[in-house]
């Protein structure tokens, strides 16, 4: 499953120029959660009627059958093998495109070492609230299945916002558009502290966390090609990846780890929310550094 979104973000980056790059993300992005939604409580039934094992083997054959001949008939690794060009291939206003880094200045790069933690932190948000949102909206007050549909709204509405979000970044820039997708999420959370006394804003909060935890997924790939450009793009969007992967398995451990000693998730999500804001000032001196370096 580690391996899934490289090749995508790899084909989308070959694919797609700066005009249509983010939309093309978002949209591909999107796919996992709209499969998820439909293939969630169709595997669950069938485990449930034939058995976990059965459910499996579906899920298997549907791979088999679908998507490994769509892969085969359909993927192709650049447009000029196919005697096209790049789709939205314009530059995006006042951004100079990044022209490639070598493979042996990258590894030793500050500006490559700062890429892999801010994507360590993009996950820290998303994988902690899907962790340990659902016991937190059970601490506040909300039944297990009331609690438990939160998680459904903060999918729902993060399907919609990876198109939303790879629109933005192909009007504003990749950086505002993540910096206004992490935004949102600092408001979400400043919304789940306070319904700890008002449990009405749960459903908001909820919202817009899926509203604001599009950049976990459609900026990584987006970020890598602004400042590291084509050149060993695979390689450098693969890192990330282990930082985001990284970030994602950590961060749940350390909330409960917080709970268990606190008693609250009141200070897990304080700590998030300073992680957020420290991402933002992060990634404005990655861009600021690249562009002191053309």
């Amino acid at each position: 499953m580690g391996m899934c979104n490289v090749p995508i973000s790899i084909l989308i980056n070959n694919w797609f120029g700066p005009k249509l790059r983010g939309k093309a993300m978002g949209l591909a992005m999107a796919g996992s959660g709209i499969g998820a939604t439909i293939l969630n409580p169709v595997l669950s039934g069938c485990m449930e009627v034939l058995g976990w094992r059965m459910g499996y083997r579906i899920l298997a054959l549907l791979n088999l059958a679908l998507v490994l001949p769509m892969i085969l008939r359909t993927i192709v690794k650049t447009p000029e093998e196919k005697g096209l060009r790049q789709l939205g291939q314009e530059a995006r206003p006042r951004e100079k495109p990044a022209e490639g880094t070598a493979a042996s200045g990258t590894a030793r790069s500050p500006l490559l070492w700062a890429t892999l933690l801010a994507m360590a932190l993009f996950s820290v948000t998303t994988s902690v609230y899907t962790s340990n949102g659902v016991s937190y909206y059970q601490d506040i007050g909300l039944d297990p299945v009331k609690a438990g549909s939160m998680i459904s709204v903060f999918s729902g509405a993060l399907i919609f916002s990876k198109v939303l979000l790879g629109t933005i970044c192909d009007r504003i820039g990749t950086l505002r558009g993540t910096v206004f997708s992490i935004t949102v999420d600092i408001v979400a959370l400043a919304l789940l502290i306070l319904s700890s006394k008002y449990v009405g804003l749960s459903v908001l909060s909820a919202m817009l966390f899926g509203l604001g935890s599009a950049f976990a997924t459609v900026s990584l790939p987006l970020i890598v090609g602004d400042l590291f450009g084509n050149g060993n793009y695979g390689t450098i969007v693969g890192y990330c990846n282990i930082g985001a992967n990284l970030g994602a398995s950590i961060a749940p451990v350390l909330a409960s780890s917080i709970y268990d000693a606190s008693g609250s998730y009141l200070p897990a999500w304080w700590v998030t929310m300073v992680l957020m804001a420290v991402t933002i000032g992060l990634l404005v001196w990655m861009y600021r550094d690249k562009r002191e370096t053309i």
